[in-house]
């Protein structure tokens, strides 16, 4: 898939080859704002680039994000959700303590989703979804 801009103009194609398909799916389903081809293997490649195409496999992907997660209970993210309110200090695993503001409902490409929202210094904001409370803990 080639990713467009706002003028149609080409711009990078990226290829990503992994074992670990399934986890980058969601993440790229989630998270991204540029079209990706993702292809499952178990090959042991490594990653290159060639004028506007990248090729990422998992000698970057493992090194990135492609990790063992610390699960928590759905007990623990219920009550995670029953002790915070509005005006918290909430600790996101990968970007630290914020404020917490609310949860919200957001359509994301045409997907419903509750989030909860956390502001930042000079009113940054991040959604995480309901279903990454994992990564949350509340401030103490």
């Amino acid at each position: 898939m080639i990713a467009r801009d706002d003028k149609n103009e080409k711009q990078q194609i990226i290829n990503i080859y992994t074992k670990n398909h399934k986890t980058l799916s969601n993440f790229i389903e989630y998270n991204s704002f540029v079209r990706i081809n993702l292809f499952d293997t178990n090959l042991k490649l490594e990653s290159f680039c060639l004028e506007n195409e990248y090729f990422i496999c998992d000698d970057i992907l493992g090194e990135i994000f492609v990790k063992k997660r610390v699960r928590r209970s759905v007990s623990s993210n219920i009550d995670l959700l029953l002790q915070i309110k509005p005006g918290d200090y909430i600790t996101h695993i990968n970007h630290g303590v914020g404020i917490f503001n609310q949860i919200i409902l957001k359509e994301i490409s045409s997907i419903k989703r509750e989030y909860v929202e956390l502001e930042y210094s000079e009113h940054d904001k991040l959604f995480v979804p309901i279903s990454e409370l994992h990564r949350l803990s509340k401030y103490i």
